[in-house]
């Protein structure tokens, strides 16, 4: 359970306490699970990685994303038009796609993760999409290949801390993992979550969850 400290000295945490303690709950009930299906990174990558989705599990709504798959998952299935989030993590087919076209392209992901890339008919590639997005197994399994494809992408920078590189990962997880270092400083100055009450930036509230997960050997 968290402690009333943490959820007042936090603002993401204090106003939406519920919340934050069923997400941390969330990843306390599947650690076992983040730490098998997500062995090539550290323990301290996979505080990282499971703080960068944890906004995503506190807003996340069982309901709504039944409501949403039955209404676009089968318009993506047949002709791939319709993107939309899925799952705990709510993570997009189209980011799913992206992180297939880095694995392609880098021999070392590739040596890795090549099973991930889905093969057969573009119908068959979007089912297997679709059906790894739907399980969480499926989508510890993205979330590994996102923070492997982070660290290529900042390697060359230096964070002071880990929870500036907790806001600058979790910027590109939300905004766009493509995006250059000015426009990460753009959206990083942005107050855009959750949708139904944007009063919060993605990075720091990522940053939040990290206070709470970094003492732990996940």
């Amino acid at each position: 359970m968290l402690t009333c400290f943490i959820l007042c000295a936090l603002p993401y945490f204090a106003q939406f306490a519920t919340e934050s303690e069923a997400a941390v709950d969330f990843m306390e009930t599947h650690a076992r699970e983040i730490a098998a299906e997500m062995p090539n990174l550290s323990p301290d990558e996979r505080a990282i990685a499971i703080s960068i989705v944890a906004p995503e599990v506190s807003q996340y709504s069982q309901v709504a994303d039944f409501l949403e798959l039955r209404a676009l998952g089968i318009s993506y299935l047949n002709n791939g038009s319709a993107d939309f989030s899925v799952g705990f993590f709510q993570m997009k087919p189209s980011f799913v796609e992206e992180l297939e076209k880095k694995i392609a392209a880098n021999r070392s992901l590739k040596a890795k993760y090549a099973a991930l890339i889905p093969t057969g008919t573009e119908r068959e590639k979007r089912r297997t999409r679709f059906e790894n997005l739907t399980s969480l197994q499926g989508q510890l399994h993205y979330l590994q290949v996102f923070i492997e494809v982070a660290k290529l992408r900042t390697a060359s920078q230096r964070f002071a801390s880990n929870e500036e590189k907790v806001r600058y990962w979790a910027t590109l997880y939300n905004a766009g993992m493509n995006l250059s270092a000015t426009r990460v400083a753009y959206f990083q100055k942005r107050k855009h979550f959750p949708r139904r009450n944007a009063e919060h930036n993605y990075g720091d509230v990522a940053a939040e969850f990290y206070s709470t997960f970094r003492e732990r050997k996940w």
